[in-house]
């Protein structure tokens, strides 16, 4: 009880299975960069929209929360949440996110590394840079009235091939935002199937080009 907030690294690599910070542990308030990072036995978080997880120093990273460990299955449990830079940093047995519906801003680099086959949610308003970089499973996107992507957002997304976007009228996808194919650089995802309704689309590199149907 009385708990206001976890410091930096304060549980790394400790060996809870599950965190639920709206179900006894509603009094924490903050958490500090790597504060539940390398549980490897960690299946499942859940997360309301009143706890702020902070980056480290400027210049030094993000979160990195749970970077490290063997997370499955995230929980949004609150409306107007948003996703804190690299929170889910390199969370590769990641796979499963239930109540994105609730998610309204996803930082930087926040699932980069991640195991999603899917992300689906209609609220998020703003994806940071690299926001999925390298997320080698996922396979399908569909964003609502999305108003922001940022570069890099999908690159190296190797399994992705459906992307269906509602977007918003000032969205300005960037070039980059699904990767890049190139003579240094090649992690375009290789969409076929790319809807957007409002907005105005990015100029893909050839080999995106090359499987749109």
């Amino acid at each position: 009880d009385n708990l206001p907030g976890i410091c930096t690294a304060a549980f790394r690599g400790t060996g809870f299975r599950t965190v639920d910070f709206s179900d006894g542990l509603e009094e924490i308030e903050f958490v500090g960069p790597y504060g539940l990072a390398s549980l490897s036995q960690l299946q499942s978080v859940t997360i309301p929209n009143d706890v702020e997880f902070y980056p480290a120093d400027t210049g030094k990273g993000g979160a990195r929360t749970f970077t490290g460990g063997e997370l499955e299955t995230v929980t949004i449990a609150s409306p107007g949440t948003t996703i804190a830079v690299e929170m889910f940093y390199n969370c590769g047995s990641l796979t499963t996110i239930n109540g994105a519906e609730n998610i309204t801003e996803i930082g930087q680099s926040a699932f980069s590394g991640s195991g999603l086959t899917s992300f689906s949610s209609e609220s998020v308003k703003k994806i940071g840079q690299y926001a999925f970089l390298n997320n080698t499973s996922l396979a399908s996107l569909t964003l609502g009235a999305v108003e922001e992507i940022g570069g890099g957002a999908f690159g190296g997304c190797s399994a992705l091939k459906t992307v269906d976007i509602e977007g918003s009228a000032g969205l300005n996808i960037p070039n980059t935002a699904f990767g890049t194919s190139g003579s240094s650089t090649d992690n375009a995802a290789p969409i076929e199937s790319f809807k957007l309704e409002n907005g105005t689309p990015p100029t893909f590199t050839t080999k995106v080009k090359s499987t749109l149907k």
